[in-house]
């Protein structure tokens, strides 16, 4: 097995493939004669008297000499091997077969990273698989597709990407963001290597993307069917931090201050808005302002949550216009109330 290996590394580097045809050998002899011919005329022209020195010349007729070698040796060899290469009938039948093979595994692994995949089916497929038991294999009648989730289901358990390994507390979301942004990552090559171990037929056909995102979709759906209650669990937990990225900053060592400052921030929007509604001398536009904003916050928070996961690049288009609105909101507050008091009380 090592004799054959370095046999068919060397003739890969010499590119010789006696599958090809003879006439590609032929011509691979006449070029070496015809560069042996160019070489004659150069030696011949150089030897011309008035004709001095010329490095580069030199150097070309000796590339040519070289280049002339390898055409006629390896075509020759080819040519020789193809005439010699008639065995037995049960000899051909074994080398065609191995030739098939060889071809096979090299179609096999060119197809394998040939797919592409729609961010619909990565974010169906992350936000299934990381709900998954090792008993839902059952979910799937389809034994490929049953196959193919035991598989999956083996990769990311084994980098602890499940709801089972998140801790509890104000850092739940955390590990629910790590495991849902991970999983794509961890089976991006996992339904490959399965089709190609498995059913190579899949891998080699023409609708392979297809029938990949095909299975990777039907997962992601049937887990989230069959645990729709803890996958909304899960995004529930997600909110807190996600409504602090629309107007605050998480930061690890005062994550709970985190929480206060956006609950504060939230509640006192929420306040100053009503008081501006209630006060018919006060400007409306800054309260449906304000309004407008807190709307948006929410269902912005509770889409993303549902559909992606609460990160801040997701979740800010609003930071500055939350704080422009509560500014408009407290220059109300200044103006209509506080400021006229505050010079009562100095007359006074």
């Amino acid at each position: 097995m090592r004799d054959e290996g370095a046999d068919k590394k060397w003739k890969n580097w010499l590119m010789i493939d006696t599958r090809l045809p003879r006439t590609s050998y032929v011509l691979r002899v006449f070029v070496g004669f015809y560069l042996f011919y160019v070489d004659y005329n150069i030696w011949n022209g150089l030897r011309e008297e008035g004709v001095h020195g010329q490095p580069l010349v030199i150097l070309a007729g000796v590339f040519f000499i070289l280049v002339g070698i390898y055409c006629i040796g390896t075509g020759a060899y080819a040519l020789w091997k193809k005439e010699h290469k008639e065995g037995t009938p049960q000899e051909e039948s074994i080398g065609e077969k191995k030739e098939e093979e060889e071809d096979r595994e090299l179609a096999l692994k060119r197809r394998l990273s040939r797919f592409t995949t729609s961010q619909y089916v990565s974010l169906i497929f992350s936000r299934g698989m990381y709900e998954a038991d090792s008993e839902d294999a059952y979910l799937f009648e389809d034994e490929i597709v049953r196959g193919l989730y035991v598989a999956l289901y083996e990769a990311v358990d084994e980098e602890k990407q499940r709801y089972v390994y998140a801790q509890n507390g104000l850092w739940m979301w955390k590990d629910i963001v790590g495991g849902v942004g991970q999983v794509g990552k961890t089976c991006l090559r996992v339904p490959s290597l399965y089709y190609a171990e498995n059913y190579p037929e899949i891998v080699l056909s023409d609708q392979y993307s297809e029938i990949r995102n095909a299975h990777l979709t039907l997962i992601g759906i049937t887990l989230l069917k069959a645990h729709f209650g803890r996958f909304l669990y899960h995004t529930f937990m997600m909110l807190p931090q996600a409504f602090i990225c629309t107007v605050f900053f998480q930061v690890g060592p005062i994550y709970l201050l985190c929480h206060l400052v956006t609950l504060f921030l939230y509640l006192s929007a929420l306040a100053l808005m009503i008081r501006e509604f209630i006060d018919r001398k006060a400007d409306q536009k800054c309260a449906e302002f304000m309004a407008l904003i807190l709307g948006s916050n929410v269902v912005m928070v509770i889409v993303i949550s549902l559909v992606f996961f609460g990160q801040q690049r997701y979740l800010v288009y609003n930071f500055g216009a939350f704080y422009i609105s509560y500014y408009l909101l407290l220059r109300e507050l200044w103006n209509g109330h506080i400021r006229d008091k505050a010079r009562k009380w100095r007359k006074a």
